[in-house]
């Protein structure tokens, strides 16, 4: 078995009492993907996984992953769970930040020594949507050990609209879907497959449980067909 310890998601800081908590209290840490927060968040995040590479080290093999963090954003701010927003000036800002953020979290790992020194480490972009990591936005950390960061990445297929901020499922599996999941790999083949470089789809499914069954089927059938192509190297956590 494979075991996979993810660092935390900082979206809940959107609500006013955790974010009165970060401001005020001083055995409360979190994160957030922005200017603003970026040296506690900094501390925070080199700290904890300091701590979590140091507790399960030299007794855990390859078998054991770490992934850096949960779905990464600047959580105050209105494209917090966009896509690549490149006329805004905070977006880029905050592609930066990621950038820095990921490699802060790399290094903290490394820095522990024993076998955290070759440990897989996974990562993602901001919000870890696909166009996130596949733009030339996002950059892979540099690493002391050769292959051994794999990006990653969610999608709910028949979860969202065509555009994820006006929320509702799709029902049906639709064409449109499907030409969706044969974009986003295609999009992989090129920001990494074709490198070598393999990616873990770490969240999906065939969509909410209201959907009819033989949709959501056919729906992670098409997923599993495409992660599976000649070339590509692509687990999934369903």
């Amino acid at each position: 078995m494979y075991v996979i310890i993810c660092g935390p998601s900082d979206e809940d800081m959107s609500k006013e009492l955790y974010k009165q908590r970060y401001e005020n209290d001083i055995h409360y840490a979190g994160y957030n993907v922005s200017e603003e927060y970026k040296i506690s968040s900094e501390k925070f995040l080199t700290a904890m996984w300091k701590q979590y590479a140091q507790a399960f080290n030299n007794s855990y093999d390859e078998h054991l992953m770490f992934e850096l963090l949960n779905e990464p954003i600047d959580c105050f701010h209105e494209h917090n769970f966009g896509r690549e927003k490149t006329n805004c000036a905070v977006c880029k800002k905050n592609y930066a930040l990621m950038n820095e953020y990921n490699q802060l979290m790399v290094d903290a790992i490394r820095s522990t020594g024993g076998n955290n020194t070759k440990r897989f480490i996974i990562l993602g972009g901001l919000s870890e949507d696909w166009k996130n990591i596949t733009s030339n936005l996002f950059k892979m950390p540099k690493d002391k050990v050769k292959d051994r960061l794999i990006p990653t990445f969610h999608i709910y297929p028949l979860h969202f609209t065509d555009d994820p901020a006006k929320g509702g499922g799709i029902k049906l599996y639709k064409d449109s879907v499907r030409k969706s999941i044969v974009e986003i790999f295609a999009a992989l083949d090129k920001a990494f497959f074709k490198k070598h470089i393999p990616v873990i789809l770490t969240e999906t499914n065939g969509g909410p449980l209201t959907n009819p069954v033989l949709e959501r089927i056919n729906c992670m059938k098409d997923m599993m067909a495409e992660s599976t192509k000649k070339g590509r190297s692509c687990a999934i956590c369903v």
